[in-house]
């Protein structure tokens, strides 16, 4: 007989990781969830905690409470005194503090960030997080037992991402060289980064599309046009399909270049789309990526915040392209082996039977 799971999650059930945890549960478990499709978070919170309290509860082996867990979980917990997993994919504090500094170190808001991520972690049986960078930072930034920390990795929607690598053989060096670039504009991405090597890359054929909005495209935009960079060209919010199209209709894509600690913890989505779709990638080089992935193999590493080194590493691409394109199929064979949905819905069934039997 199917353990039973309760799923509830105050992002919108689109977002890409509550689809793969939510696909993940369905695999080994009967599951029902708890979201809400409102476009407001509060509204959004009110609606899904509204929900919980009233819902016969009794019937549930465990209750997984995704992305964004933080501001909820406290209300979970006193109506449910059951098996709880939480998902810390983003620590409140991390992000709204050190890797965003949107308000002050040590100020009220730091402290009631601070407070929520650390009453999760330790009213949780288990929590989830997408590296062991990021549980290891957990773990020491919240003195939190290392066993009930499990890294789930982000993966990618293969459905919309499927195995589409990129056609060498049409390529010739003297075209113009498309890449591209999508994010939330955080500052852990590092877009200056990319606006930087643009200007460096002026007069070799090389277009860099950046897509996307967030809290640095207004200075990015501004130190696009300060440096008068003529081969970068902006588009707003795009759907997951259209991005996935886009992807497929450049010839390199991006992942992220930013100075924070943050950016050294993690592997976006944009990476793991980018291997998804066996297309050459280019990211900062970090032990958590080279966890998975190897330099020049199977993956293009630079340095953190090095336009030079970015621009370098773009012009070989474009030059030496059948190379570049066998990396990316090369990294699919990794996402293939280690980082697929099929693997994320392995160990996330390991862990939850752990807490259910302990």
């Amino acid at each position: 007989m199917k353990l039973k799971v309760l799923f509830i999650a105050s992002k919108q059930p689109n977002y890409s990781r509550i689809k793969l945890l939510k696909a993940a549960l369905e695999e080994d478990y009967e599951v029902n969830c708890v979201f809400s499709g409102h476009a407001s978070y509060p509204m959004r919170l009110i609606d899904v905690c509204w929900r919980f309290m009233w819902m016969d509860k009794k019937a549930y082996d465990v209750i997984v409470v995704g992305f964004f867990a933080q501001l909820f979980f406290p209300f979970i917990r006193l109506f449910w005194r059951g098996r709880l997993i939480s998902d810390c994919f983003i620590s409140l504090y991390d992000s709204l503090i050190c890797d965003r500094s949107k308000y002050k170190e040590g100020g009220l808001i730091a402290r009631f960030a601070r407070f929520m991520d650390a009453y999760m972690l330790r009213h949780s049986d288990l929590t989830l997080t997408d590296t062991q960078s990021h549980a290891n930072y957990l773990v020491d930034e919240f003195s939190i037992d290392p066993t009930k920390v499990v890294p789930v990795a982000v993966s990618a929607d293969v459905n919309v991402f499927p195995f589409t690598p990129a056609k060498a053989e049409d390529y010739s060096p003297d075209a113009v060289f498309n890449v591209l670039f999508y994010g939330a504009y955080i500052p852990l991405q590092g877009t200056e980064v990319i606006v930087r090597a643009a200007k460096l890359l002026e007069g070799q054929a090389v277009t860099i599309n950046m897509v996307g909005d967030g809290q640095t495209y207004a200075s990015t935009r501004s130190l696009a046009e300060e440096l008068s960079v003529e081969n970068v060209q902006f588009y707003g919010l795009q759907t997951l399909e259209r991005l996935a199209e886009m992807s497929c209709e450049s010839h390199l894509l991006l992942g992220i270049f930013g100075t924070t600690e943050k950016a050294r913890r993690v592997i976006p989505n944009k990476v793991f789309e980018a291997v998804a779709l066996g297309r050459p990638v280019i990211t900062g080089d970090s032990c958590v990526v080279r966890a998975h992935f190897a330099d020049g193999d199977t993956i293009l590493l630079v340095p953190f915040a090095d336009p030079q080194a970015l621009a370098k590493k773009i012009l070989w691409a474009k030059q030496h392209y059948q190379e570049a394109a066998a990396i990316g199929k090369a990294g699919h064979s990794v996402f293939a082996n280690e980082l697929s949905p099929a693997h994320v819905s392995a160990k996330l069934n390991t862990a939850i039977r752990a807490v259910v039997s302990s």
